[in-house]
């Protein structure tokens, strides 16, 4: 009789083998699906945060740049903020329009001043006005969240920034 050595693997070698690399393949897809989600939850933030900033620098602008407030078509302290600012180019009007801010100048259809993939919520002003009943200051808050409608309410893609700011009117 000859001495033959089996070649191949055994059963249990196999059945190893698979075992082993299914637990190596399951936390590299977990690690790149994290890698991926994470990218994607900073993407959201960065957009959002960017609106946010957008909105308030823009505002500031106005409210600085502004001659004088109508307060009559002006809604302060309530839920839908909207302010009436006149100058030296022309009216001025900034509101809440549904889920976002938008701003008219003159007689011009009303531009919004954020992206479709956020909503701006509780659009709020106030007012601080001097002995002679003029506003010196305009006080504004608004939420803005991240919408994408398609997200179906992964985590990835909520995210929400509050914004507390205001202005003084300087050309008074």
């Amino acid at each position: 009789m000859t001495n033959k050595t089996k070649k191949g693997f055994t059963f249990i070698e196999t059945i190893l083998y698979i075992a082993i690399s299914s637990v190596v393949v399951g936390v590299l897809f977990a690690y790149g699906w994290n890698m991926v989600s994470a990218r994607t939850k900073a993407a959201t933030m960065r957009d959002t945060a960017a609106n946010a900033r957008l909105i308030m620098l823009r505002l500031n602008n106005e409210i600085r740049m502004a001659t004088d407030i109508d307060k009559n078509n002006s809604v302060f302290e309530g839920e839908n903020g909207k302010i009436s600012l006149t100058t030296p180019q022309g009216k001025i009007m900034i509101e809440s329009i549904g889920d976002r801010i938008s701003i008219a100048r003159g007689e011009n259809s009303p531009q919004f001043l954020s992206g479709e993939n956020v909503r701006v919520r509780n659009f709020q002003l106030s007012k601080q006005e001097n002995d002679a009943g003029k506003v010196q200051y305009v006080g504004f808050s608004f939420t803005v969240e991240a919408y994408y409608p398609e997200a179906l309410n992964s985590y990835e893609y909520n995210y929400s920034l509050p914004i507390n700011s205001g202005a003084e009117v300087r050309s008074q």
